[in-house]
């Protein structure tokens, strides 16, 4: 009992510190947070806008990369190599998984080693 109470008063501290800090920093925590008055649009901004969405001829497409930028972004790397070095890493992980009841040091050992994996599944 004591030390389940020692938990609960450790969390509503840190969520204390956290609400202070926000509150000290000036941070929005809010999901939504609302306009302020200098970030809503004009009248006059807003009907550019309708107008732009109605009209396709009027948008002025200036966030696209350029040609060698495109060249860039579509180079994603080789889906079936990840893949494979995927399902090794499942693989090794239920493998894992399996001798946790048998040898708790050697499971740890497979379990780090699949997220070695799964690193070096990131970078294929």
């Amino acid at each position: 009992m004591g030390f389940q109470m020692l938990v609960y008063q450790k969390l509503i501290f840190s969520w204390i510190l956290i609400i202070f800090f926000l509150y000290l920093f000036n941070i929005d925590y809010s999901v939504v947070a609302p306009l302020k008055k200098h970030e809503m649009l004009t009248k006059e901004d807003e009907k550019v806008l309708e107008q732009e969405l109605w009209d396709k001829g009027l948008r002025v497409p200036t966030y696209w990369p350029s040609p060698e930028k495109q060249k860039e972004l579509t180079e994603y790397p080789d889906a079936k190599k990840h893949q494979i070095v995927s399902f090794i890493k499942s693989g090794i992980r239920i493998l894992g998984y399996i001798v946790i009841p048998f040898d708790l040091v050697i499971a740890a050992g497979i379990l780090v080693f699949s997220e070695v994996i799964g690193i070096i599944e990131e970078l294929v």
